[in-house]
């Protein structure tokens, strides 16, 4: 016992005494602190790569300085915290290390350093506050993320490419080439330092710089990179988080071109040989994004023209899989039926499958092969353009404003469904009506076509809506999609009970299930009103 009481006594003896050094070493710091960040400053590669003093530059006595500045608490933390210039002098060295580096600098250890407290700088108080967030919490994200976000860092990672922010992604990408090479080199085991890279920059894809637009050479090159990687063993992890890069890319994108890009250059292949070695939810999750984009005409012919199976690749039942595949394949049916890419002039004097397509019109449902067969076919085609009486119409009315091309196809497979699935709609409006609390008598249907297996909600009308009706009784059909967090929904057209219902039966006489298909019908958000 009196051996124990010792070697405690003799422990707690050795921290206070550790405790005390490290509170003198900060207090040196602290009293140094404009001396050395003026030296620092002066010592940073910034100022000699290119020149004939960039050799005898201490790179790696500099990255141990930061690692050091960014990496300690205390009173280091708050002068570091009124210290802009020491942010960018680290995001310097991180966005350039492979201009920096020379032959004297240990480079896995040096950038495995910079990578980490990299992360460490993007937060006031870390990340720990993004594992608590759950369920209705999510909708605060955002407003979260802004607040722990270190006001220094993203200044300081515009201010090292020049405010250019499609650039910053450009170094992003040259870095981790460089940095998985020094790691294949080196050490192939130590990954701590690629990992910590990789998800910083996918924190910056998706939450402190996201793109509309994102440069091709940038998400095909993140695209090879996995490509590279995913069939040696202890990189597959790495390969995972490059996956998650690119999901924040294609999350961020209005216009699909980056998922459209990834698939082309073959992203799905190398997804499903990595889940079939690692079975990673971020897997599924980066192809469950895919089925949400399948409302982009781009996106579908990526998929049919690599011959993409989204089988395997989500989780669920090999049934459940197989209806998955099944709605996506229709889909693209849909897609080349609606998007016919032969003349749309009936006179055309050129056989139908010779006639190549040179212009398409505004509207996207009609192509030619030359203005003279765009003229000649105006007067037929006048009614089913964009303002016309008898095309797929549609009015946005809540959200961002879909491609012309998008929203036409949006608003064409709406009808398409609605009409296929005539029996399933009436199911779901008598299960509305005898619900607690039950659909009131003026109701609009709402359908989720983002979804590739799209979701039927009947949904009430307030008093700004009732003018989508028409004719007092008419239904009014929506349809809405969700991209980069917002939702749109359009207006596509409106239809009666009765019609409702005679569609309904000529269905179920060709074989349709009378009880419908309870897959495709979501429960309605009831919303709670208060009265005073």
């Amino acid at each position: 016992m009196d051996l124990d009481w010792l070697s405690h006594t003799s422990l707690e003896s050795g921290l206070k005494e550790a405790q005390d050094l490290t509170r003198e070493i900060q207090r040196c710091v602290c009293d140094l602190w404009p001396t050395l960040v003026l030296w620092l400053d002066f010592l940073h590669p910034m100022h000699h790569a290119g020149t004939s003093r960039h050799e005898r530059v201490p790179l790696q006595t500099i990255c141990r300085m930061l690692f050091y500045l960014f990496d300690t608490t205390g009173p280091v933390e708050e002068m570091r915290s009124r210290t802009p210039r020491l942010y960018d002098m680290l995001f310097l060295i991180w966005l350039r290390f492979d201009e920096y580096q020379t032959t004297a600098c240990t480079a896995l250890q040096s950038f495995s350093g910079i990578a980490k407290v990299v992360r460490q700088s993007m937060w006031i108080a870390g990340k720990g506050f993004a594992e608590k967030v759950k369920g209705e919490q999510m909708a605060d994200y955002p407003a979260m993320v802004a607040q722990n976000t270190s006001p220094h860092c993203l200044p300081a990672a515009l201010g090292a490419v020049r405010n250019r922010p499609r650039t910053f992604y450009r170094q992003a990408l040259r870095q981790t080439r460089h940095f998985i090479d020094i790691t294949k080199a080196t050490r192939p085991g130590f990954l701590g330092g690629v990992e910590n890279h990789v998800i910083a920059v996918a924190e910056f894809a998706s939450e402190l710089l996201p793109l509309e637009a994102h440069a091709k050479y940038v998400v095909v090159g993140f695209v090879d990179v996995v490509h590279s990687i995913r069939s040696i063993p202890n990189l597959r992890t790495v390969a995972i988080m490059v996956c998650s890069v690119l999901h924040a890319m294609w999350r961020s994108s209005t216009d699909g071109r980056p998922l459209v890009w990834s698939i082309r250059r073959g992203i799905m292949e190398s997804i499903l040989k990595l889940h079939m070695e690692e079975n990673s939810s971020q897997l599924v999750g980066l192809t469950r994004l895919v089925s949400l984009h399948s409302f982009q005409v781009n996106v579908l012919r990526a998929l049919d023209k690599e011959e993409v199976s989204l089988r395997n690749l989500f989780a669920g039942t090999p049934q459940e899989q197989d209806i998955l595949h099944d709605w996506m394949m229709d889909r693209i049916r849909n897609m080349k039926q609606f998007y016919r890419t032969t003349c749309a002039n009936n006179k055309c004097l050129l056989p139908r499958r010779h006639s190549s397509v040179e212009l398409r019109c505004p509207c996207f449902n009609a192509c030619y092969c030359s203005k003279e067969c765009q003229k000649a076919d105006w007067q037929s085609h006048k009614s089913y353009c964009v303002n016309g009486t008898k095309g797929p119409r549609y009015v946005t009315v809540e959200g961002p404003e879909l491609s012309p091309r998008d929203g036409h196809f949006v608003a064409a497979l709406t009808r398409r469904l609605m009409s296929d699935h005539a029996q399933t709609t009436l199911v779901a409006i008598q299960r509305a009506q005898k619900r607690d609390p039950p659909v009131g008598p003026d109701f609009q249907l709402l359908l989720d076509v983002a979804d590739t297996i799209p979701k039927i909600t009947v949904k009430s009308l307030d008093r700004a809506e009732h003018q989508w009706g028409g004719s007092s009784g008419d239904i009014p059909i929506c349809a809405s999609v969700t991209f980069t967090e917002s939702t749109t929904r359009l207006y596509i057209f409106s239809i009666t009970m009765a019609d409702l219902m005679n569609k309904a039966k000529q269905k179920v006489a060709l074989g349709y299930p009378k009880e419908g298909l309870d897959f495709l019908i979501h429960l309605p958000v009831v919303t709670q009103y208060k009265y005073y």
